[in-house]
């Protein structure tokens, strides 16, 4: 489920412990300008570290800096509260994906 033809088309955010990849994200820049984020995943063992808040941080400014007008995605709804500590805010009604209930989330960044 995680392997798609998106992959090429995106910019891949990989965070290592010495040479261990141990958080990653990827984003696809829509043809809006909005950036997209996915694949948000910590190795278990390594989650509660703030790997994942260092990889979103260094995503939201790299969008900022390319002039994005916002950042969207689409969060676990038990992860939720992980993105509005960003300023993300939920928008539209919950949705399934891989069988794992979702909400579309954005920042606007303009």
């Amino acid at each position: 489920l995680e392997l798609d033809d998106f992959d090429d088309a995106t910019t891949h955010y990989i965070g290592f412990i010495s040479d261990r990849a141990t958080t990653t994200a990827r984003v696809h820049i829509m043809d809006t300008g909005n950036w997209h984020v996915q694949r948000v995943a910590t190795l278990p063992e390594e989650r509660g570290k703030g790997f994942s808040s260092v990889i979103m941080n260094a995503i939201i400014d790299d969008a900022k800096e390319a002039g994005a007008p916002q950042i969207e995605l689409g969060a676990q709804l038990e992860r939720r509260s992980f993105y509005e500590k960003f300023g993300f805010k939920a928008v539209g009604d919950t949705f399934l994906d891989a069988g794992i209930e979702h909400i579309e989330m954005i920042l606007p960044l303009k």
